[in-house]
């Protein structure tokens, strides 16, 4: 009898110890400005379509972020979709200047639970531009739950605009919705901010440390390189594409500025970025 207890309690434990280990999810995510095309038949789609999806088959996202999404690159990347397990959450940001700020998830892996888009704006439940930047410029939110452990998250994607106060502006509503949306919660912030670090746009958003660039918390790193390449393939100075994260919640294990030309093909005049991480239940 009293071995059988002791038997017990060991499978008891290591139930416990199961349960346990699935209250974190390990996440890939991705961030790419696809760069927009204006026409649907661009034979430069076609080709920077099949870089992305190659980019993709790579690295095996669970989530990525695409900015400057048209219906140029929506119809080559249809066929992928409907034969991969990867799905597409997107709604362009005006009518006249039709450009998503995209999520691409893999649906064996993620349950998408809540969707939502807002506008970089002070009226931001109405297609409007960002102050003083010529364009509207949109946010996607999607809420994700992982179907391997439980575990739940949110993901912001976004485009911020290229003047100053568009830029710093965004910044603050971000973080102000987050605190107002999203206190306590696990969430990613991906996207082309069109600012560097140290920039008033880059601060507000990291605003109190709410959101925390992946960068500077990852343990090991691939290519740290600029992010903006001008369609020259070359890393510049610049970085301008960010994976932000909730520090409390997500913890990044890898870094990397994707450089990838598959086949030779550029696949943006950005670079993409990718990190690794750790999602807390």
């Amino acid at each position: 009898m009293k071995k059988y207890f002791i038997l017990l309690s060991a499978a008891v434990l290591l139930l416990c110890s199961c349960s346990c280990a699935k209250k974190e999810a390990e996440i890939t995510i991705i961030t790419q400005n696809v760069r927009q095309s204006g026409d649907s038949s661009d034979p430069d789609v076609l080709y920077r379509s099949e870089g992305l999806i190659a980019l993709i088959e790579k690295y095996q996202p669970d989530v990525m972020g695409v900015q400057e999404y048209t219906p140029g690159w929506h119809l080559m990347m249809e066929p992928f979709y409907e034969e991969s397990s990867y799905e597409i959450a997107m709604q362009y940001r005006s009518s006249a200047s039709q450009e998503a700020t995209g999520i691409i998830y893999n649906a064996d892996r993620l349950e998408l639970l809540y969707e939502e888009y807002f506008w970089l704006s002070d009226t931001p439940h109405e297609e409007s531009k960002s102050w003083d930047d010529e364009f509207a410029r949109i946010v996607t939110r999607c809420d994700f739950k992982d179907k391997k452990t439980g575990v739940n998250f949110t993901h912001l994607n976004t485009h911020y605009g290229l003047t100053f106060k568009s830029q710093e502006n965004a910044g603050a509503q971000i973080y102000r919705y987050i605190k107002e949306n999203l206190m306590g919660k696990a969430v990613f912030l991906t996207g082309d901010i069109n600012c560097d670090v140290g920039s008033g746009g880059y601060i507000n958003t990291t605003a109190e440390d709410l959101l925390v660039d992946s960068f500077l918390l990852a343990d090991s790193f691939g290519e740290t390189t600029g992010t903006f390449n001008g369609f020259t393939g070359e890393a510049g100075s610049a970085v301008i594409d960010y994976v932000f994260l909730t520090p409390e919640k997500i913890l990044p294990s890898y870094y990397s500025v994707l450089t990838d030309q598959p086949d030779g093909v550029i696949i943006s005049d950005h670079f993409a970025v990718m990190a690794k991480c750790t999602v807390k239940k």
